[in-house]
């Protein structure tokens, strides 16, 4: 039986934190297969963990003197960079269409991010890349090199996996941002700057927006499911609204 994915894309947004939103509104409230493509302003998106460490009122204080916004997600994982040049996918499906298992939930939803970075003739797998940021067994990697980490968030209503995919920006700041976030929480950390890659030095060319969604929608689409370009329905884009209050960290 084929169903009907929806497709929502976003390559601007009207705030980071909102944006973020829209992702914990998809994974309580949507009714239907979801994958949604967006471009984030820059910022440092934090797992659910991050914002336990000692020091994090001292990391809010230091991003706030910089003017540089500092979220919280409700997936795990820890810090990652959100900005021009960082592709996010967003891939949402109800409970009864997901394995309950956590590691074969993180592959059947993002197995059409694999499939998509294919017809780009880029050649992705999961796996670690240890001493990267945000690592864990389900990063994209290109050559034993990451490109992406993932992140999921499970609720009654469903499940939602989430990647924010490296390809075209300066790898050095996107360090030197997450690098800077854990010094002064209070956990110091050096990454493996040279473990990670864009798609854009993987390929040897330039991915535009819409050519980047042209291939993760052949990649989602397969014989369950077919694509169909959609919006957010009035209680999921309010939903947003009002969880993005609690998204930006700030005093």
């Amino acid at each position: 039986m084929n169903t009907a994915r929806r497709l929502i894309q976003a390559p601007q947004v009207t705030s980071p934190h909102h944006a973020l939103a829209v992702d914990d509104a998809l994974v309580q409230t949507a009714t239907q297969s979801t994958l949604r493509i967006w471009q984030n302003h820059p910022c440092v998106v934090l797992g659910r963990f991050d914002v336990r460490l000692q020091n994090i009122e001292q990391a809010i204080d230091a991003f706030g003197s910089k003017k540089m916004p500092l979220l919280k997600r409700s997936s795990g994982g820890t810090a990652v960079w959100h900005g021009p040049g960082v592709f996010n996918v967003s891939v949402f499906a109800p409970a009864d269409e997901v394995p309950s298992g956590v590691h074969e939930a993180f592959e059947s939803l993002a197995a059409g991010m694999v499939e998509g970075l294919e017809t780009l003739n880029i050649q992705a797998e999961f796996g670690q890349v240890p001493g990267t940021y945000c690592d864990g067994p389900h990063n994209l990697v290109i050559e034993g090199k990451k490109v992406a980490g993932l992140a999921q968030t499970r609720k009654r209503n469903g499940v939602l996996v989430h990647a924010s995919i490296l390809t075209d920006l300066d790898l050095d700041e996107m360090h030197d941002w997450i690098e800077f976030f854990y010094e002064k929480a209070g956990q110091p950390q050096q990454f493996a700057r040279g473990k990670v890659v864009t798609l854009t030095q993987a390929l040897g060319a330039n991915i535009d927006f819409p050519a980047f969604v042209e291939a993760m929608v052949k990649g989602y689409s397969d014989e369950n499911h077919s694509i169909e370009l959609g919006e957010l329905t009035a209680d999921e884009a309010s939903l947003a609204e009002n969880l993005s209050k609690n998204i930006l960290l700030k005093k």
